[in-house]
């Protein structure tokens, strides 16, 4: 099989000569997967960020995909998130090999997602699915914690903001930074997706949606707001006043998922906070947006 080029180029930029060899190593790996698991590839490759996908049939027909994807902290716990939802509201998790970063899913219709709907009915279907996806984690699956990345955004963020030559107006930082102290440490065990976007909300058969792509988080749902706000930009500006679009979208959210608006509203900034300074050093074309949403969110 051939691996997609700008995949290809975009993980050895991403991950230098380590990600070079992993991409020498991947044929092989989807083939082993392909012979231990019997199946038959009947599509062309299809990627993300950082994984491949292959459509594929198994021995008694069942139309699946093949996911192997680059193993780091991101990624590592996309197979114990979808393995506790067990299909509920979530792409259902068949098969898994965590050493390979391989996982046989079911194939979901895919033809359209949250995205091909109008921002707030997309916002409500996020916040459905956030909702849903809210259980209690299993014990002892080790995913990593809210309260691990508050603490950590607290040590981090303004050293990275000094860094960047201040991006962000210090209230911007702080607001964040009071939103880490004052609701970081005490964050319950409940099954978060981590980065609910209109992408990862896929039409399907076995339910209307579901969600693809989890990173696997233990926190309050509240922390899954927001990363939505910059999708579907236009529809910001065809309301006229983006800032009260932007409030009005989280707030579909946050009815839709049942968490409290302002909490919605600080984790969201804080978010947004800390993907606008990654944005300033390595996607700086998404800062306009970012820093749209910052403005229509600050206190």
């Amino acid at each position: 099989m051939e691996i997609p080029a700008h995949f290809a180029e975009t993980t050895i930029e991403s991950k230098g000569e380590p990600g070079r060899l992993w991409l020498a190593g991947l044929p092989a790996v989807i083939g082993s997967c392909v012979e231990q698991w019997d199946l038959a590839l009947d599509g062309p490759v299809w990627h993300g960020y950082m994984g491949v996908a292959l459509p594929c049939h198994t021995a008694d027909d069942q139309a699946v995909v093949l996911k192997v994807s680059w193993i780091d902290d991101e990624t590592r716990w996309e197979p114990v998130a979808l393995a506790a939802w067990d299909g509920r509201g979530a792409v259902r998790l068949l098969r898994r090999d965590d050493a390979r970063g391989a996982m046989l899913l079911e194939r979901l219709d895919g033809s359209k997602t949250a995205g091909d709907l109008e921002g707030l009915e997309a916002a409500v279907l996020l916040g459905e699915t956030c909702r849903r996806l809210a259980v209690s984690a299993p014990p002892g699956c080790g995913l990593p914690r809210v309260r691990d990345r508050a603490a950590r955004m607290l040590e981090e963020l303004p050293a990275t903001w000094e860094r960047l030559g201040r991006p962000f107006a210090r209230p911007v930082l702080d607001e964040a930074l009071a939103t880490c102290r004052d609701f970081g440490p005490e964050q319950p065990d409940t099954l978060l997706h981590g980065d609910l976007i209109f992408a990862n909300v896929l039409n399907a058969d076995r339910e209307p949606w579901l969600a693809i792509d989890p990173l696997g988080l233990l926190g309050e749902p509240a922390y899954d707001a927001g990363k939505f706000l910059t999708n579907r930009w236009a529809d910001h500006t065809a309301a006229g006043d983006v800032a009260a679009s932007i409030r009005r979208r989280l707030a579909a959210f946050a009815d839709a998922a049942q968490v409290e608006p302002e909490r919605a509203r600080r984790w969201s900034l804080t978010r947004l906070v800390a993907d606008g300074l990654w944005a300033c050093e390595y996607q700086v074309e998404a800062m306009p947006r970012v820093n749209a949403v910052i403005d229509a969110l600050h206190d």
